[in-house]
């Protein structure tokens, strides 16, 4: 980049002459100045990592996940929490995951959701974006299993706020299982 910018400098194309009336000491003064301003700016931006460790909390990159192993989703027809985690201000993509297993249940209804709402509140949820659904033709008896993912939904926040993974199920017979993780990612 020093070469760059000394051949930027010193060419006969670059605003009307040779150096401008530049010493070779001076040019090599402007150039090292420039240099040091791009370099500052670029290595106290956005950093990677080569070590195989997280980013800081507040970097862009910081990552805060929970997993939730197995649990009850507790009464039908209700909105759950599956599981949640505290995030600081900033832009976060956040993902959500859940599985669920039927257990001897009959179900008509499965939804997963992400939201800054707690307890059987559906509130934030939108369609297609924070919420995924799946709603059989007919009563669910024969599919063990059911996943559902909200790949990545963006939530801007100016202050601290917990985050949910929501779900809710329409079930009969007997009570499924639940699965999830709910992680984030800082990118701004």
């Amino acid at each position: 980049m020093k070469t760059l910018l000394l051949l930027l400098l010193s060419s006969t194309a670059f605003a009307g002459g040779p150096r401008y009336g530049y010493s070779d000491a001076k040019l090599d003064d402007e150039i090292n100045n420039i240099y040091k301003d791009i370099r500052g700016v670029l290595s106290s931006g956005i950093r990677g990592t080569t070590a195989g460790d997280a980013a800081a909390a507040g970097m862009v990159g910081e990552y805060v996940e929970s997993v939730v192993p197995s649990g009850s989703v507790g009464t039908a027809s209700q909105y759950f929490d599956i599981t949640s985690i505290p995030l600081t201000a900033g832009d976060w993509d956040v993902t959500g995951i859940g599985m669920y297993l039927r257990n001897g249940a009959s179900w008509t209804g499965i939804e997963i959701g992400i939201s800054q709402t707690s307890g059987n509140s559906g509130t934030g949820l939108v369609p297609g974006s924070s919420n995924i659904y799946y709603y059989p033709a007919a009563a669910g008896t024969t599919q063990n299993y059911v996943s559902l993912s909200i790949p990545s939904y963006r939530i801007s926040l100016s202050g601290n706020s917990t985050v949910y993974l929501k779900g809710y199920l329409e079930y009969t017979a007997a009570t499924p299982t639940r699965y999830g993780r709910l992680s984030a990612r800082r990118v701004r």
